[in-house]
C-alpha cells in the first residue's frame, strides 16, 4: 500500500514538472539555487525571467517594478540597488553616490536618462507632487507629531527650514558650489511653494560663506528684498569679522571637525525649538551633539517684512548652552520637494 502511495505521488510530481513553463534550462537551475516549486508556479514577466537567469533572488523578484525600475535593471544595476528601491523611483535616485558598486549605465557621475525616463519623471512629478498630495502628507506627519505631544497644534503652521540643505536638494545642477543667483532663485521658489501649505511663520535659515565675506552687504540687501516680497523670515548665521567673544576649541576636538561649520544647523534647531515647530531637512544631525563645543560664537541676522530696521542681530555662543539642542520633529525634504525640482519646473 505504501509503495502504491509513493508511486502515485511521484506520478503527480512528474506531471507538474512536465506542465511547468520553467521545465527547461531555467527550472533545474533555479531549483539548485533553492527556489521552491511554489515559487516557480508564478507567471514571471520576461524581465523577471531574464533577471532570474542573472542570479537575482526569489524575494527580489516578488516586486511589481515600475517602468523606470525595469529600465534601470536592464541597464545592469545591481540586485542590492534593485531590492532597496521597491517603491517608484524618483529623480533623487539618479546620482552616482546613491548607486551601489557594480551598477552601470552612468556617465559623468549621473545616470544617462532616455527620453522615456524624462517623460516618466515629469509625469511622476505632476502626480506625486501635486498640491493635494503634498497637503495630505504634511497633514499626516503633523497629526502624528501632535498626537505624541511633540508639537502644539496652534503652532503647526510654523516651519523652520534648513535652507542650504533644501537648496542643494532642489537645484538643477550637481555642482557643490551655490552661486548667489541660485540661492536667490531657490529662496523665491521655496517661499512661494511653502506658503501654500504652512500658514504661520516660514523661517528659512542660511549661513555666510565659510571662506570669504565677499558681497555680504549686497547679499543682505537681496535677503531683505526677498523677505519683504515673500513675507517670510530669512535668517543668516554669520561669522564674526571683528570683536568676536573669546572662545577656544577644546583640545580633544579635531581642528578639522565638520561640526565647526554647523552654525546654520545649530540656528535651525534653536529656532524650531523656540517656536515648537517642525524642521524641514534631510540632515540627520549626527554631529549636533558636538555643536556646543565646536561652533565658535556667531551672529544670527534676521530679515523680515515688517521691521523698520534690518537686519535684526542676535548673538549666539553655543558653549553657554547647558546641553546641545536637539531637533524635536523633522519633515524630510522628499515629502514636499522632489530632488532637482527646479529642473522639473523648468521642463514643465
Amino acid at each position: 500500500m505504501l509503495i502504491i502511495l509513493m508511486l502515485f505521488i511521484l506520478i503527480i510530481l512528474c506531471g507538474i514538472l512536465i506542465c511547468n513553463p520553467f521545465k527547461k534550462r531555467l527550472y533545474p537551475t533555479l531549483l539548485k539555487k533553492g527556489f521552491t516549486q511554489n515559487s516557480l508556479s508564478v507567471n514571471w514577466s520576461p524581465l523577471q525571467a531574464n533577471l532570474l537567469k542573472k542570479g537575482f533572488t526569489q524575494n527580489s523578484l516578488s516586486v511589481n517594478w515600475s517602468p523606470l525600475q525595469a529600465n534601470l535593471l536592464k541597464k545592469g544595476f545591481t540586485q542590492k540597488f534593485a531590492e532597496s528601491h521597491r517603491h517608484r523611483l524618483t529623480a533623487s535616485d539618479f546620482t552616482q553616490k546613491r548607486l551601489y558598486p557594480g551598477g552601470s549605465g552612468c556617465s559623468g557621475g549621473n545616470l544617462v536618462l532616455t527620453e522615456d525616463d524624462k517623460t516618466y519623471l515629469s509625469e511622476y512629478f505632476k502626480s506625486e507632487y501635486s498640491d493635494e498630495k503634498i497637503k495630505k502628507r504634511i497633514h499626516k506627519l503633523l497629526n502624528q507629531a501632535s498626537g505624541k505631544n511633540q508639537l502644539n497644534r496652534q503652532n503647526i503652521g510654523d516651519i523652520a527650514i534648513d535652507g542650504l540643505n533644501l537648496i542643494h536638494h532642489i537645484k538643477e545642477s550637481d555642482r557643490g558650489y551655490l552661486s548667489p543667483s541660485e540661492i536667490y532663485r531657490s529662496i523665491s521658489y521655496i517661499g512661494l511653494k511653502l506658503k501654500k501649505f504652512f500658514k504661520g511663520r516660514i523661517m528659512l535659515v542660511l549661513k555666510d560663506e565659510d571662506n570669504n565675506e565677499k558681497n555680504s552687504e549686497k547679499n543682505n540687501e537681496k535677503y531683505k528684498e526677498l523677505a519683504k516680497e515673500l513675507k517670510i523670515f530669512i535668517y543668516v548665521a554669520v561669522k564674526y569679522t571683528n570683536n568676536a567673544p573669546t572662545w577656544k576649541l577644546p583640545d580633544y576636538i579635531s581642528k578639522d571637525a565638520h561640526s565647526q561649520k554647523g552654525r546654520d544647523d545649530f540656528s535651525t534647531i534653536v529656532i524650531a525649538r523656540k517656536y515648537n515647530c517642525p524642521m524641514l531637512t534631510n540632515d540627520n544631525y549626527k554631529d549636533s551633539l558636538e555643536f556646543k563645543e565646536t561652533i565658535p560664537p556667531f551672529k544670527l541676522l534676521e530679515f523680515n517684512w515688517f521691521s523698520s530696521k534690518l537686519p535684526i542681530v542676535e548673538q549666539y555662543k553655543p558653549e553657554n548652552y547647558v546641553k546641545a539642542p536637539w531637533p524635536k520633529f523633522k519633515i524630510k525634504l522628499d515629502h514636499i520637494f522632489m530632488h532637482k525640482e527646479l529642473a522639473m519646473v523648468s521642463n514643465n
